[in-house]
């Protein structure tokens, strides 16, 4: 023997990498993804001061809502429906940089959250959701819809467990001080792996059969109740012209399944529904005649 310390392989060292300093190495990928997202978008200058994540219910989650932050709805193709809450310091400061280009600082705006607002903010949460890495646990979302209240979300989203993620933010190298929240639904276990091989086949044909009820959303619209109960046979909804490009086709759980086109079929109205690569569309015999179109009555 040398008597000389040996030097510890870099395989050693990650391998006594203990949960401290993992989520050391998350939150500097997550302050990453943050800062880098919100300079390519609106070039606003955002750092992540704070981090945390937990697991609740939905109800928990809805309840520690405070004050009147702007909620925008968050969808994934097949993982289900979240949410993002932004609150009026956040929300001020990207609405400032993608109108006049700068932040104004000072107390934020007090106003209810818009429609607007949510347009504006949505392309800083697609960037960071694209951008972020596996532990934000965000890939593959989509900033949607803005929920006007938390009541809203509790009658959107279905009951179960959820990743609360939570980010105090430094805005504009100092400015104010704001905080995003994602929650997104926890990863279910995949009950077809428990099932044999042989099993699966055997019930894939007759699920061939099966009927699959679904739903096309043309366009949402929001009314106030009044307007609501005043609708009668014959009235109209104005939608805008591009709506028919952008249906929304869901599950009768009210699940995102895919977007589609608006055309006609054999002399009927019908949807083409989009190529997705997260989109695993099953035809059966009773459907249309082409697999990628359903007839609508």
């Amino acid at each position: 023997m040398s008597g000389q310390p040996t030097t510890p392989s870099v395989l050693a060292k990650k391998l006594r990498k203990d949960g401290t300093a993992q989520q050391a190495d998350t939150t500097s990928l997550v302050r990453r993804a943050v800062a880098k997202a919100a300079d390519q978008t609106y070039g606003l200058m955002l750092e992540v001061s704070q981090a945390k994540s937990e697991t609740m219910t939905l109800d928990q989650a809805v309840s520690d809502i405070q004050g009147t932050p702007l909620l925008i709805e968050l969808v994934h193709l097949t993982k289900g429906q979240g949410f993002a809450v932004l609150d009026a310091a956040l929300q001020t400061a990207l609405v400032q940089q993608a109108t006049i280009s700068k932040t104004t600082g000072g107390a934020p705006d007090d106003r209810p959250a818009t429609l607007t607002d949510a347009r504006l903010v949505a392309p800083f949460l697609n960037s960071l959701f694209a951008l972020g890495p596996t532990a934000l646990g965000a890939e593959g979302y989509s900033a949607q819809d803005m929920l006007a209240s938390p009541r809203m979300i509790s009658l959107r989203l279905p009951a179960g467990d959820f990743c609360v993620h939570r980010y105090g933010l430094s805005i504009a190298g100092g400015q104010g001080e704001g905080q995003l929240t994602l929650v997104m639904p926890v990863a279910q276990p995949d009950p077809t792996q428990d099932v044999p091989i042989t099993a699966r086949q055997t019930l894939s044909e007759p699920l061939q059969d099966a009927h699959v009820e679904l739903s096309v959303v043309l366009h949402r619209v929001s009314w106030p109740l009044s307007k609501l109960r005043a609708l009668e046979v014959g009235s109209h909804v104005p939608i805008p012209r591009h709506a028919p490009q952008s249906l929304e086709v869901r599950s009768v759980t009210g699940g995102l399944i895919g977007t589609a086109d608006l055309g006609m079929l054999d002399g009927q109205k019908a949807i083409r529904l989009h190529r997705d690569k997260d989109l695993n569309v099953v035809s059966a015999r009773s459907a249309s005649p082409t697999p990628e179109s359903v007839a609508a009555d």
